[in-house]
């Protein structure tokens, strides 16, 4: 079994199940919702090893053992329980849910192809800009200036610059996939971008650029990129290292 979790309405997640499949991949689509509604939520470590069994509303049931790949695409937990519990109550179900999901998905870390579970994030640790432009300073990009005030908000010092262009771009397993691929990027930027992606404990991380006819700069980052900018290429290695986990799950004799 391969799963795709994901939040309801993620739309990058829905485009990448639909490529996959049009490749022979068959993935399953669980959403965090279904989870948290399932029938029957079990976890334990059985001499040293983690098994878990899920029984969802519509009789899927996912078995840790016949796991082989996971695709995790969960940004938040939906607010399921406001309805139902007075809220001091609804925040400590939540709490317990987010406990409960964390261990559930570090149990299958090494299946995991992005992004790992992290206590500030279910599907990778949260950063904010200040945090990303400083790592990305540490990286080796160029970063503008940037100020933070407590009355004005964020404030990035990008000066109009005749022929600036946006460039955007998703590293993954190694390798970078720009969003045109009639633009790649500079030779000069790829080890800086794999060091930032090496920080932020990132499989998967999208990127912006600020691109000038004298200089490249860091502008964000985020965990959650939207898929289909990386095209057909990203989906080829998303592919191929869904086989790797298949083959090291079910090793060929």
């Amino acid at each position: 079994m391969i799963l795709l979790l994901q939040n309801t309405n993620d739309r990058p997640a829905t485009w990448l199940h639909q490529q996959l499949a049009a490749r022979g991949v068959y993935v399953v689509q669980v959403t965090v919702d279904e989870i948290l509604t399932s029938k029957q939520f079990s976890l334990q470590m059985i001499e040293g090893q983690y098994r878990s069994a899920i029984t969802l509303q519509r009789g899927l049931v996912i078995e840790s053992e016949k796991v082989q790949a996971v695709i995790n695409r969960i940004q938040y937990l939906p607010a399921l329980f406001e309805s139902t519990f007075k809220k001091q109550d609804a925040e400590y179900v939540n709490q317990e849910w987010y406990a409960m999901l964390l261990s559930w998905l570090h149990s299958l870390q090494p299946k995991v192809l992005f992004n790992e579970a992290a206590p500030t994030g279910m599907a990778g640790e949260r950063y904010n800009n200040q945090e990303w432009m400083m790592m990305a300073a540490k990286a080796g990009f160029s970063v503008l200036p940037y100020w933070h005030d407590h009355r004005q908000g964020e404030t990035i010092d990008a000066a109009p610059v005749e022929e600036a262009r946006i460039q955007s771009l998703i590293a993954y397993d190694g390798a970078i996939f720009p969003a045109s691929p009639h633009e790649p990027l500079p030779a000069s930027l790829t080890a800086p971008v794999h060091d930032l992606q090496r920080q932020a404990g990132a499989q998967l991380l999208g990127l912006q650029l600020l691109v000038t006819p004298n200089d490249t700069y860091f502008i964000s980052a985020t965990t959650f990129p939207i898929l289909s900018e990386g095209g057909k290429a990203l989906v080829s290695r998303i592919r191929q290292t869904i086989q790797q986990k298949q083959t090291i799950t079910h090793p060929v004799s």
